[in-house]
């Protein structure tokens, strides 16, 4: 689904634990990039989907579903970010128990 914004009209745009629900996520992010002005960033907060399943067993809490990828992870995303035309600018690589983060730059 296309934003209700025009190209390269954004400065940055921010997702926190979104993109682990798409089967296809590709073209989501060639979405968001679609928004981003030259060099403007990209930050998501994500997911370490076997992070969350420990925590999910330790907690008691019950399992989000949505999750697409059982392998999801920084380095998931960022094995799969080459040739969107983008460039990990900062890993942020525990934020809490289970989650990550990435800034992604436009080139």
């Amino acid at each position: 689904t296309a934003l209700p914004f025009c190209n390269e009209s954004l400065d940055f745009l921010y997702s926190s634990h979104l993109l682990e629900d798409y089967l296809e996520w590709e073209p989501v992010v060639r979405e968001w990039l679609r928004v981003l002005k030259k060099g403007g960033r990209l930050v998501l907060l994500l997911p370490d989907q076997q992070r969350y399943l420990s925590h999910c067993k330790a907690t008691g809490q019950p399992r989000n579903e949505g999750h697409r990828h059982a392998n999801f992870s920084l380095a998931f995303v960022k094995a799969l970010l080459p040739g969107l035309g983008a460039t990990v600018e900062t890993e942020m690589p525990s934020l809490g128990p289970y989650s990550f983060g990435i800034v992604v730059r436009k080139a």
